[in-house]
């Protein structure tokens, strides 16, 4: 039961410092039927870490889940990003437990011969995979009301041949090509200053704790004093379109 890993806590600040001090960067392009996997220092001291060599079948996957984990590591790690409130505890769960699911996939690849025996699985990155499918979320409680929901499909018995990926993460790019991270190919360094908030928004709005206001005050403008009705006034909608002009076009067009 991948779940029971989530952590339901932010871990201790010191284990958090040892995991923001490292990226993973996986090699770009797959060569033949392998590709390489980097640890590197986040403060550009190099590689830190044994690569570990990962079979071609997790590129995609993988590329994807290194993105995902990089930004949640990024929004919590820069000082000029205005995050939602409640967002940053979630954010630091996320990143320890992905880290303990990354860090399980490449220590059993260090530990296998490819040459010898071609047969790879870690079953920890599988039922990931099959979370995120399904659920889209790994939260211990919202797995959980999605069992209740779904009481006749049981996750940990999935296997990701059963899963059409590649139908479901050409719809992720399609509905936002900057939060599945294709727009920048998945190289959390390509992200330019400003955009940095604009992923910090989508991760609140992705994790249903949206603000509406908060999302004003993070670009530098006022919060809309009608964005909630008031008898009389009728004010809200003319000060949202007045404000509009401060959202850049991508964000607007994206949210």
């Amino acid at each position: 039961m991948s779940d029971l890993f989530f952590p339901n806590n932010s871990s201790p600040q010191e284990k958090m410092q040892l995991i923001l001090s490292m990226h993973y960067l996986p090699d770009p392009t797959p060569r033949k039927e392998l590709f390489s996997v980097m640890v590197y220092s986040a403060s550009g001291e190099g590689v830190v870490d044994t690569p570990a060599i990962v079979p071609a079948f997790y590129h995609d996957h993988l590329c994807r889940f290194l993105w995902r984990h990089s930004v949640y590591m990024e929004l919590v790690s820069q000082d000029d990003i205005t995050l939602m409130p409640k967002l940053r505890p979630l954010l630091e769960r996320y990143i320890f437990y992905m880290d303990a699911v990354v860090e399980g996939l490449l220590t059993t690849a260090r530990n296998k011969t490819f040459t010898k025996d071609p047969t790879f699985c870690s079953i920890l990155f599988n039922q990931y995979l099959v979370v995120e499918y399904h659920v889209g979320h790994h939260e211990f409680n919202v797995i959980g009301a999605w069992r209740q929901r779904n009481p006749d499909i049981i996750l940990e018995c999935m296997m990701l041949d059963d899963i059409d990926f590649d139908s479901f993460y050409k719809k992720a790019d399609k509905a936002n090509s900057a939060w599945s991270g294709s727009r920048y190919k998945f190289m959390y360094n390509k992200v330019t200053g400003p955009e940095w908030q604009i992923l910090a928004d989508l991760a609140a709005k992705h994790f249903g704790i949206d603000n509406y206001n908060m999302r004003l005050i993070s670009f530098g403008c006022p919060a809309v004093a009608g964005s909630k009705k008031k008898k009389g006034k009728g004010k809200g909608k003319a000060q949202v379109a007045a404000h509009a002009g401060w959202f850049p076009s991508f964000f607007t067009d994206h949210i």
